[in-house]
């Protein structure tokens, strides 16, 4: 009796333990075909029943498993394996993957951007200390920084030219301050763009928990877990904890 026995490297068909037929995979073709193995889809398997139509698909047996021992095919069989594995490991990284890195990645730009805006503050302040200690959000602080004259800024806290205990600064100085403000403010649009990639991330993949709690907390909510999965796992006890262990603990 014929039989038709497909693994990672081909298709093969036996006859009483003896190979009488097979047609073995291109590199490209064991990456599609990695998916489909014994259920007669593969281009090769169906090639092979047409010519042995008398033939039966079968799992492998031990008979089966040994002729694969030789040589010929340890090699076939190592470098299918690898192709496969780096196959699942690209197939392996879902969308909350990628959301992690980037609520991840905003984490880490919220940080540089507060160290940032601490020493612009106080590098500033030695030119007009009055408007920073009226202003206290940092993007706007920058964004004023950038686009008004130092006479603008004290009129819009109500100090007087005059009355300002503001150093005088040469033209390059000034060019330096703002030269600084200028990164930091292309730092806070960088961190802007990233919380919209997140947000319509979340929409689209997690319509769910983004109904719940908003889409930044959600992705936070995945940061903390790990992913998806980790927290679908965790009992709602767990859950309700994610974020608070220092406030707690």
């Amino acid at each position: 009796m014929k039989t038709i026995y497909t693994n990672i490297i081909g298709a093969f068909v036996f006859e009483d333990s003896n190979l009488v037929d097979e047609r073995l995979f291109s590199k490209e073709e064991v990456r599609e075909n990695y998916g489909n193995l014994g259920k007669g889809e593969t281009k090769q398997e169906k090639e092979l029943l047409k010519k042995h139509p008398d033939a039966k698909a079968i799992e492998a047996t031990q008979q089966t498993l040994e002729f694969f021992s030789d040589n010929r095919y340890l090699e076939k069989l190592r470098e299918a394996n690898i192709i496969i594995t780096r196959k699942k490991v690209s197939l392996s990284v879902m969308p909350d993957h990628l959301i992690v890195q980037s609520i991840n990645s905003m984490d880490e730009m919220d940080k540089i951007a507060n160290t940032m805006a601490k020493r612009l503050r106080e590098w500033y302040e030695l030119y007009n200390p009055e408007f920073s200690h009226n202003i206290e959000d940092h993007e706007k602080f920058v964004k004023l920084v950038l686009t008004k004259t130092k006479s603008e800024l004290l009129k819009e806290v109500n100090v007087k030219e005059e009355e300002t205990m503001g150093a005088e600064v040469d033209d390059r100085d000034l060019k330096a301050m703002r030269e600084f403000a200028s990164e930091l403010d292309a730092l806070y649009a960088a961190r802007k763009k990233q919380a919209d990639y997140i947000t319509e991330s979340m929409k689209k993949h997690y319509p769910n928990i983004t109904a719940i709690c908003g889409a930044m907390i959600a992705a936070k909510l995945l940061s903390i877990a790990g992913s998806l999965q980790k927290m679908a796992m965790m009992p709602a006890s767990t859950i309700q904890l994610l974020g608070a262990e220092k406030a707690l603990f």
